[in-house]
């Protein structure tokens, strides 16, 4: 197997030599990029494996090594047999399928002009790319099966067939007994499941030697010798079409329907040329699907995701806010390929998102209402503060196997973008705010079935999310509780003053916001404390 990297400049000649132009995109006269992720396979037999733009960096893969050297030769070759990291590249490639796979399966049509997942499995069959992956998947999800199944055959009752025995053994004479050393059983025929195993065994010796593709496989198994089990081939589909299903677990009944499936792809490719493959065009969008899994609510999402000037959220979710008992929205739009860089359009849609959810509040009370969201005070004119952000993809490129134990981290000081100074709560104050996402462990999060673990991840992400946000309002805004019987009056005979600046959480409470460092601020609080019939006390967002 051949590892590329996406959007990296190769010689023209090399990747139209390999792949078809459909998956090139010329950048001058000798050079040329990959434009998708994912893994094609061609006449020769040959696997490439095409990964995200993320793990190159400076022209090295795997921290020190040329991209180059990936594209001319086997990647353990390339690797020098480092064992760590042939382990890594082999089971990233089994994540790296699943995340397609799974992608393809909830995404089918969703993205037809953009192509942004392209696979040539025909109606309701499999590729033969998809067929070698999964049944490399079956065997690292059932390492121990082939244990497993003669532990159940130990169980079984399997006696001495002792006219075989003496008819076909010269038995030794000892202490004037009669020995025998080997023994002929009743049941001395390979059941149905040893048959399958070791042509399971076999086939997966045959893809490891075929594709140079990692597979670990234990002395102990069941392997026939490579030249015979290519020759003994031809009788595995008659083989198969005899087992008795009724009879054998439901983990073999999975595996028979595997090994069915690759043969069946062998007898029809086997009289044409046959090109496999399954990539995505468009990663950006893979990688906003990952993030909402793990982030995005989805019925908000369905909601409000497409706006009604067509502009398209990535995503969103609610949660308490920062300042009153309801909840707010948080708004968040994927970055994968742009590095750290943002450009100012991507911004300015950033906070038209916000201003179309408050029109949409104002519009469609009734459904803000249902869920606790409450974005404006009618009394103060005020509007909650939306908090925006960004996700960028992240690969740690000293440590790339490695999930660090805190997988989303801020990163760059948050954007402010206002009309007027010191005014939290008008409607054109926002905040911006950067994260990074392991991309192993969004694949990880993505890929796995188990929901408690699923929602574990939504609660650490958005807690993450949370405390970042709180950490910056804590160092830049102060804020206080206000309660006094005749709060409105006092707060609408000083209106100019307080614009912007308060937020009723009640008929005689309200939150004030001040920035800190400021004049006006000291004149707000100067203008409190002349009421003393005012109680003021310091709260932190949280």
């Amino acid at each position: 197997m051949k590892i590329f990297v996406e959007q990296y400049r190769y010689k023209k000649g090399l990747l139209y030599e390999l792949f078809e132009p459909r998956f090139i995109k010329d950048m001058d006269e000798n050079h040329a990029v990959l434009q998708c992720v994912g893994f094609y396979t061609n006449n020769a037999r040959e696997i490439y494996m095409v990964l995200p733009k993320l793990f190159e960096k400076d022209g090295k893969l795997f921290n020190d090594i040329d991209v180059e050297e990936f594209a001319q030769q086997d990647y353990r070759n390339a690797l020098k047999e480092n064992k760590e990291k042939v382990a890594f590249v082999h089971d990233f490639t089994i994540l790296l399928f699943q995340t397609l796979m799974k992608y393809q399966r909830e995404n089918k049509n969703k993205h037809p002009d953009e192509l942004s997942v392209l696979s040539n499995m025909e109606a309701k069959k499999l590729s033969m790319i998809e067929i070698i992956f999964s049944v490399i998947k079956f065997h690292k999800q059932n390492q121990h099966l082939y244990i497993k199944e003669k532990g159940i055959d130990k169980k079984k009752t399997n006696k001495i067939h002792w006219n075989k025995t003496i008819k076909k053994n010269m038995p030794v004479m000892y202490d004037e007994n009669v020995h025998y050393f080997h023994f002929k059983y009743s049941n001395s025929r390979l059941s149905q499941n040893d048959i399958v195993l070791m042509i399971f065994y076999s086939l997966l010796n045959k893809i490891k030697c075929t594709y140079n593709i990692n597979i670990s496989l234990d002395s102990h198994l069941p392997i026939m010798p490579l030249r015979e089990f290519i020759k003994f081939e031809r009788k595995i589909p008659k083989i198969l079409k005899n087992i008795r299903s009724l009879y054998i677990r439901d983990d073999m009944k999975q595996l028979v329907k595997l090994l069915n499936a690759y043969y069946q792809y062998e007898s029809i490719s086997a009289k044409k040329d046959s090109v496999g493959y399954i990539v995505v065009f468009n990663f950006n969008l893979l990688f906003e699907d990952m993030v909402n899994e793990i982030l995005s609510d989805k019925e908000h999402l369905a909601v409000l995701k497409v706006q009604k000037d067509g502009k398209i959220i990535d995503h969103i979710f609610s949660g308490k806010s920062f300042v009153t008992g309801s909840k707010i929205f948080f708004i968040g739009d994927s970055k994968y390929y742009k590095g750290e860089t943002v450009h100012t359009n991507s911004i300015f849609k950033q906070f038209t998102y916000s201003r179309n959810i408050i029109q949409e509040f104002e519009k469609n009370r009734g459904y803000f209402d249902k869920h606790n969201i409450l974005l404006r005070e009618d009394f103060s004119r005020g509007y909650d503060a939306i908090p925006n952000f960004f996700v960028f993809g992240d690969i740690n490129h000293e440590e790339y196997k490695k999930i660090p134990e805190i997988p989303i981290i801020p990163f760059n000081q948050p954007l402010i973008t206002k009309q007027f100074e010191n005014v939290f709560f008008d409607r054109d104050t926002f905040h911006i705010f950067y994260f990074k996402i392991n991309l192993l462990f969004l694949m990880k999060a993505y890929t796995i079935k188990t929901q408690k673990i699923k929602q574990q991840y939504q609660s650490l992400f958005r807690k993450i999310v949370r405390t970042r946000i709180a950490d910056y309002y804590n160092h830049v805004y102060d804020m206080f509780i206000l309660q006094e019987e005749t709060l409105k009056n006092f707060i609408k005979s000083n209106y100019y003053i307080f614009w912007g600046k308060v937020f009723f959480i009640g008929e005689d409470r309200a939150v004030l916001v001040l920035e800190k460092n400021k004049k006006d601020s000291n004149l707000v609080k100067e203008c409190v404390k002349s009421n003393s019939n005012i109680l003021i006390n310091p709260i932190v967002f949280k």
